[in-house]
């Protein structure tokens, strides 16, 4: 179900600070210092306001809730949030969407959370454990419920288009579980609304730091999202499917993570770290040895070839139908042959 979609370039910046914000805010074991205003269940997308250029974000979407449970509170809260609410004064709720391509795997996401309240880190099946699938609105989503002592920090994350939702529920244990059914109600009533339309960037534009490449005559480029380089689609017999340019510093957080996130991308399960390594197969490219991952799920599937180079990493993804993407895999190994880097 496509109900919106990003499509203006931002600085990594924000990301990181929007990253930052959801993994670290509201820490409550002395209470929540915040004031009240009306409440209201309507949550708007919240006007950008004058900001300095390090800070440019991107349009963010916005979420409705049609209900609220009793004695919550709509606070004001952080500029990257579309919505926080206080209970109590002893536990709080935020909403924030961040850009999915800024995502971690479910694993090193929840042992932050852990951290936070002094818990080691959680295996896989640990994960499994504190996991359960919950909706909000009409998305199937993750909660995540970590806890200890007199802190318990619950999280709700939900894939919406290009935006990855965080809801984290964080404060008094006793208060977050008197008050978890009404979390849940809450979010299953949301609605998710579209970010303000802003003026796509012509498609033929080369970003800036953009090497040289041939293109394959029959790919069609398009507007390229938030930390991609460039964007094209490529149809024809057995579908379409999409490649990205994406390049990275240093090791972008090493083969493991990305191989797991992408492997959930076409839904399937996450691997140990030698299995994924072992999916990465080496391959020689005119710039020297590269690695390449093929990822097949039951209808969607994904090649990326992954390029290391003046001291960052480079990613060229093509992901999409599974036949789409098996026709294009000569193309798409020619285009990378082809890049000449800066």
């Amino acid at each position: 179900m496509k109900l919106f979609s990003m499509n203006r370039h931002a600085p990594i910046l924000w990301v990181g600070v929007a990253l930052f914000s959801i993994l670290v805010s509201t820490g409550c074991r002395e209470g929540i210092v915040s004031y009240e205003i009306p409440k209201e269940e309507r949550v708007e997308t919240p006007s950008p306001g004058p900001a300095g250029p390090a800070m440019e974000r991107p349009p963010m979407p916005g979420i409705q809730f049609a209900k609220v449970p009793d004695g919550w509170s709509r606070v004001k809260g952080g500029e990257m949030r579309v919505a926080t609410y206080s209970v109590q004064g002893k536990a709080e709720m935020a909403a924030l969407p961040l850009p999915a391509m800024a995502g971690m795997t479910d694993v090193m996401l929840v042992n932050m959370w852990r951290e936070q309240i002094g818990l080691k880190p959680a295996n896989d099946q640990e994960l499994a454990e504190m996991t359960k699938p919950i909706k909000v609105g009409e998305v199937e989503a993750k909660l995540f419920d970590v806890k200890a002592g007199d802190r318990r920090i619950m999280v709700a994350m939900a894939e919406v288009d290009n935006w990855k939702w965080f809801f984290k529920f964080n404060g008094d244990a006793e208060t977050i579980g008197d008050n978890q059914a009404g979390f849940e109600t809450m979010l299953a009533s949301a609605t998710f609304t579209a970010p303000p339309e802003m003026p796509s960037a012509p498609a033929a534009a080369p970003a800036p730091g953009r090497p040289g490449w041939t293109t394959p005559d029959h790919w069609e480029e398009q507007s390229a999202g938030m930390m991609q380089l460039a964007k094209y689609a490529a149809s024809g017999d057995g579908g379409a499917t999409e490649i990205t340019v994406v390049r990275m510093g240093g090791a972008a957080g090493g083969i493991p993570p990305n191989v797991n996130r992408w492997l959930g991308q076409v839904g399937l399960n996450s691997v140990t770290d030698a299995e994924a390594n072992a999916m990465a197969k080496p391959i020689e490219l005119p710039a020297g040895e590269g690695k390449i991952v093929e990822v097949v799920g039951d209808s969607k599937s994904m090649i990326v070839l992954l390029v290391s180079q003046g001291g960052s990493t480079w990613f060229y993804k093509s992901m999409g139908e599974n036949a789409a993407v098996e026709r294009e895999k000569t193309a798409l190994l020619e285009f990378v042959k082809s890049v000449q880097y800066n």
